[in-house]
C-alpha cells in the first residue's frame, strides 16, 4: 500500500476486509505487537495491510495508547495530529446536541466521525451549542469588557484569563456569550429593536447573502435609514438595512421551512419570539 498522509487516512477511516465484531473485536497481543513494531516505521499504511478488520482510527487509537508514533531515520516524531472539521461534521454535532447529549450519544457520534469524545465536546463549545447544566448568573460589566478584550481567542483560553482575575465561567458559557456579543455588535445603531443584515446573519447562523435574499424575495420586511434610503438596494452592505424585532418574529413564524434551526442561536431566538427586549 502506498504511503497516505495520516490526516487523509483518519478522515476516510479505511478498513481491510470486514470490521471485527463480537468477541473478535478485542485486540490480541499479536495485533498490538504489530502496531508497536510497524507503526513507528510505516505509520497507519503499514499497519492496515497486516491488521485486516481494524480501521485506521482504531489502529491510531491503539498506537496512541501504546505511546508509539511514526518517526524519521533519526528517531524524531513526524506526526502531530490536528483534527479537522467541515460543514457536515459540524451539522452532525449540532444534531446530536439538539437532543439529549448524554454520554452514550456523544460516544456514538465520536465513533461515527472518527474523532475523540473530548474533541467533540470542545467543538460543541466553539459552536456555542453545548448546553450548560445550570442557569448561569448574570454577567457583570467587568466580565463583558474582559470578554470583549479576548473575544478572538479560544473559549478555553478565555476561561483561563477569567480564572486569573477570579471570574468563574465555563468554556461553554463563554462561547455562547461571545456569539451573542457578536450579534449585538453587528446590530443597527438603534439599540436592541433593530438588527442589521450582518447581525441577523450571525444570529441565524447563515450568510449575509441569505438574509439579503429573504429581504429581496419579500419574506423578511426591512427598512432603510433616511440617510441611505435613496441609494441602498437589497444587495448592499448590511448597514444599509435595518430589521425590526417584530418583523424578525413574523418572519420566523411565517417561514419555518426557510430557517435552519440547527444553526440558529436558540437563546437569542427565544428572546425574539418571547418579545423580550433585554
Amino acid at each position: 500500500m502506498n504511503e497516505v498522509p495520516l490526516r487523509i487516512l483518519l478522515d476516510a477511516n479505511p478498513v481491510a476486509g470486514d470490521p471485527k465484531s463480537g468477541p473478535r473485536r478485542f485486540w490480541t497481543t499479536r495485533e498490538i505487537a504489530i502496531v508497536r513494531e510497524r507503526y513507528p516505521r510505516g505509520g497507519l499504511s503499514a499497519c492496515l495491510e497486516l491488521l485486516p478488520g481494524r480501521s485506521a482510527t482504531a489502529i491510531y487509537q491503539v498506537a496512541r495508547r501504546e505511546g508509539v508514533v511514526k518517526v524519521d531515520k533519526g528517531g524524531k516524531p513526524l506526526e502531530r495530529n490536528r483534527w479537522s472539521t467541515n460543514a457536515h461534521i459540524d451539522d452532525a454535532i449540532r444534531r446530536a446536541y439538539q437532543g439529549e447529549p448524554n454520554s452514550g450519544a456523544i460516544g456514538r457520534l465520536a465513533a461515527a466521525l472518527g474523532r475523540p469524545r473530548r474533541w467533540i465536546n470542545a467543538r460543541a463549545q466553539v459552536l456555542g451549542i453545548a448546553v450548560p447544566r445550570f442557569k448561569e448568573e448574570e454577567w457583570c460589566e467587568a466580565e463583558i469588557e474582559l470578554l470583549k478584550l479576548h473575544a478572538a481567542k479560544h473559549p478555553a483560553v478565555i476561561q483561563r484569563q477569567f480564572s486569573k482575575v477570579g471570574y468563574v465561567r465555563t468554556a461553554t458559557a463563554i462561547a455562547n456569550k461571545v456569539k451573542r456579543l457578536r450579534i449585538r455588535a453587528n446590530a443597527s445603531d438603534d439599540g436592541d429593536r433593530y438588527y442589521s443584515v450582518m447581525g441577523l446573519a450571525e444570529a441565524f447562523g447563515c450568510s449575509r447573502d441569505t438574509v439579503s435574499k429573504w429581504i429581496k424575495d419579500g419574506l423578511l420586511k426591512a427598512s432603510k435609514p433616511k440617510a441611505t434610503a435613496l441609494t441602498a438596494k437589497p444587495g448592499d452592505d448590511g448597514v444599509a438595512w435595518r430589521i425590526d424585532r417584530a418583523d424578525i418574529k413574523r418572519f420566523v413564524v411565517d417561514n419555518v421551512a426557510a430557517v435552519d434551526f440547527r444553526k440558529v442561536d436558540k437563546f437569542w431566538l427565544v428572546e425574539i419570539l418571547a418579545g423580550s427586549a433585554r
